[in-house]
């Protein structure tokens, strides 16, 4: 197979260089990673600085034809049929690709400074934060550029490359490992960053933008859960017991006085159940307002709305925000922070806080695993206590969630759900049930896309007065490698 490279250029130093910045300096100018300081430092860029709802979420059935043909761009109109787009920032695949490839680079310069080092505490804790995080970019992008884990064709189905080693030469070459590979690599990153995870205490640390325990095991369980290893997701989230109280508190969130409280309460790390956050570059918003295709108020009703609740009852998530009075619906919890470059132009960026990993997420998960290791009664009672956390007027001792309601609303789920396991009639059903709550909870987030690859579920996306399909087994489930890495050689997914 062909060998490329994948990276513009090297990151060897403590933040973001330009290539040109790079080369014109000599090569024992460069900055030496040389105290646990410096490689606490480095590991801030551990994390992809790229925000990937734009396109995860245009891809998915929570987006819908607002008709508003006065609206929307090339890239909304591609991501909407399963196209790649063409333009290259903080927002497209192409931005999200490079963005986990640098936070790997960063990773990796930790990891080969910490090797060089004396060993200490703290560094076993940094190595730990640096193995989850590489784990964590490659997770992402085999995830999004490669079909789903099927343990069946895992061995033969192409990957994303697995790096390693830092880049120490202009020119490096790579080829792409197969799903198979990735995922035993990731394991083994994930694993071995778990031996010695802990939450940050130093100084200038803020531990929720820093993988720590509880993050590396919301993780571990979400991996095994992929992998359909479900005795490993319960272990991973034993933590949680069968009714946290560490979980969102939707009453909580939808009483907060202001729409500009709750967008910034949402992702905020005084919040419990987020239990890893990052901040980056995004202009999510700004461009959602402008989408046709979108979220609408009555697609969000259809997803959220009260006969969406097994119990009957309203929800407590709030009505959406008409963003520009276009009917482009949006849950208020994206919560925009611009940074001013230039007051008189009254130019700069729009940055994002965004949550990577939460107990909410952790807790449905379990719920799931709870379900496909035969645990039904259990998966009933946290299901339960799940929904009625985020419904208005839940009575624990009367409004009873049953195995005959979930049926009842979700029995048709076996037909519709196609996971590389079987399931029994009740089990798809409960599935069903959890893959909606959670599509609920994770709104404009980016998730649902990961359970429609996950499941094989078919996508119907309205277009006009036609309907785009995307149906089970559909090559287009798998992005396109970017435009600028297949001209260097990468051998491109299949579609």
């Amino acid at each position: 197979m062909k060998k490329i490279k994948i990276f513009a250029c090297v990151l060897t130093m403590v933040g973001f260089a330009s290539c040109d910045d790079y080369l014109s300096e000599v090569p024992d100018n460069r900055t030496l990673i040389d105290s646990e300081d410096k490689v606490s430092e480095l590991l801030v860029g551990a994390y992809p600085m790229s925000c990937p709802y734009t396109f995860l979420e245009a891809m998915s059935d929570n987006t819908t034809d607002n008709m508003n043909t006065s609206l929307g761009s090339q890239e909304n109109t591609l991501y909407y049929t399963w196209e790649l787009g063409k333009l290259v920032n903080t927002d497209s695949p192409s931005g999200y690709w490079d963005a986990c490839y640098g936070a790997i680079a960063y990773a990796n310069q930790a990891l080969e400074a910490i090797d060089a080092l004396e060993d200490t505490p703290r560094l076993r804790l940094l190595k730990s934060e640096a193995l989850l995080s590489r784990a964590y970019a490659h997770f992402m992008l085999v995830n999004v550029w490669a079909k789903n884990y099927d343990p069946n064709t895992a061995s033969s189905d192409l990957g994303v490359p697995y790096v390693k080693a830092v880049e120490s030469s202009l020119i490096v070459n790579y080829t792409r490992n197969t799903v198979q590979e990735v995922y035993d690599l990731i394991e083994a990153d994930l694993l071995e960053g778990l031996k010695n995870a802990g939450e940050r205490t130093d100084k200038n640390a803020k531990p929720k933008y820093h993988f720590g325990l509880a993050a590396g095991k919301a993780f571990a369980a979400r991996f095994y859960l992929t992998k359909g290893e479900f005795d490993k997701v319960l272990e991973y989230s034993s933590d949680l017991g069968s009714k946290p109280r560490i979980i969102r508190d939707w009453k909580f969130e939808s009483k907060i006085a202001s729409v500009e409280e709750q967008t910034r309460d949402y992702s905020g790390v005084q919040r419990e159940t987020n239990l890893l956050v990052s901040t980056v570059p995004s202009a999510y918003m700004r461009t959602f307002m402008f989408d046709r295709y979108s979220s609408t108020s009555l697609s969000f009703n259809e997803i959220m709305g009260r006969a969406t609740n097994p119990l009957g009852k309203k929800f407590y998530y709030d009505a959406p925000l008409n963003v520009g009075n276009r009917d482009n619906a949006l849950a208020p919890k994206v919560n925009e922070y611009f940074k001013t470059t230039n007051p008189t132009a009254g130019t700069g960026f729009a940055f994002y806080r965004v949550i990577l990993f939460s107990n909410d997420e952790l807790y449905l998960n379990r719920i799931e695993a709870l379900v496909m290791t035969n645990r039904l009664d259990e998966a009933l009672s946290e299901l339960e206590y799940f929904i009625g956390t985020r419904t208005d007027g839940y009575v624990a001792g009367t409004d009873k969630l049953t195995k005959a309601m979930i049926m009842s609303k979700y029995g048709t789920a076996s037909s519709e759900f196609s996971p590389f396991y079987s399931m029994t009639d009740e089990q798809a059903a409960f599935v069903k049930a959890i893959a909606e709550a959670k599509r609920r909870d994770l709104i404009h987030e980016g998730n649902r896309w990961f359970d429609i690859k996950r499941f094989n579920l078919v996508v119907n996306h309205k277009m006009g007065l036609s309907t785009e399909v995307l149906v089970k087994d559909d090559l287009r489930r798998v992005m396109q490698i970017p435009d600028h890495v297949v001209a260097a050689g990468l051998k491109p997914n299949v579609r």
